[in-house]
């Protein structure tokens, strides 16, 4: 029978096993936040008081259609768009108004 002679070479040097300890008190819990995307219901927010423009397209030189307050309720239909150093989302008024607006000030509705 043949006889096996090991090769001078790196060996491997054996490492202490990482042991997990539970450790007591609460527990987080993720939670998935509503994000702005198309179909989401969001509320004009954050603007201090200065309000919001609803844009004919998605761009400050864009037409302003209307000005809204804060609380405001919208529908998001589609974007976002990048214009001016914003995210844009095209989104509905309660009363069926269309236009832009700048993401920033957007909160999305909780279900």
């Amino acid at each position: 029978m043949p006889t096996l002679t090991p090769m001078p070479g790196p060996t491997a040097t054996p490492q202490p096993a990482l042991a997990l300890t539970p450790t007591a008190g609460p527990t987080a819990t993720l939670t998935a936040l509503p994000l702005v995307m198309p179909g989401v219901q969001v509320t004009v927010s954050g603007t201090g008081g200065q309000q919001l423009s609803l844009r004919a397209g998605p761009g400050q030189s864009q037409a302003r259609l209307r000005i809204l307050t804060e609380g405001t309720r919208l529908l998001v239909l589609d974007g976002p768009e990048a214009g001016d150093g914003y995210q844009w989302w095209k989104v509905r008024t309660d009363d069926g108004v269309e236009g832009w607006v700048a993401g920033d000030w957007l909160t999305p509705v909780s279900p």
